[in-house]
């Protein structure tokens, strides 16, 4: 697939972006707009279903999917529509930063220091994978920014 850049006054933001088997979820936040969402609809040719929260930076934050219906996510987003059908694993609010996890085939990548989340997604089947995430997480940076998969 070509490279693809957004054209103004669209704005998208990787961290915005969850991908799943058939279709796109993309947080409409301070760094993704909906001209944004329009545009990625566009190059992908598929469904693009949205998270509208301007008050967030990246959706990552609160929601990862892990592969097979299964997504992570705080309280905030628990139930938001967008999520009906999957099987949804919340993080104590204690513990909202471990909602940033990266599912890479069936190991989950998650930030140490969450032994509740933790449990959670060893309790759903998955094989976890714990990371110092602690000098990131002072810049508000997370598992899912600093990562490229190809």
């Amino acid at each position: 697939m070509p490279v693809k850049r957004a054209i103004s006054p669209a704005t998208i933001e990787g961290g915005d972006v969850l991908h799943l088997e058939d279709h796109l979820i993309c947080g409409v936040t301070q760094r993704t707009n909906e001209e944004g969402v329009n545009q990625l609809r566009k190059w992908f040719e598929v469904e693009v279903k949205t998270v509208l929260d301007k008050s967030i930076v990246h959706l990552k934050s609160y929601i990862s999917y892990l592969g097979n219906g299964v997504i992570i996510s705080t309280r905030k987003y628990a139930n938001h529509p967008v999520l009906e059908g999957f099987r949804v694993l919340v993080v104590p609010e204690d513990e909202a930063y471990a909602a940033n996890a990266l599912a890479i085939d069936e190991f989950v990548l998650m930030a140490r220091g969450f032994p509740k989340s933790e449990k959670i997604v060893r309790e759903a089947g998955y094989e976890v994978i714990t990371l110092d995430m602690s000098e990131f997480q002072k810049c508000e940076g997370a598992l899912t920014c600093l990562s490229l998969l190809f």
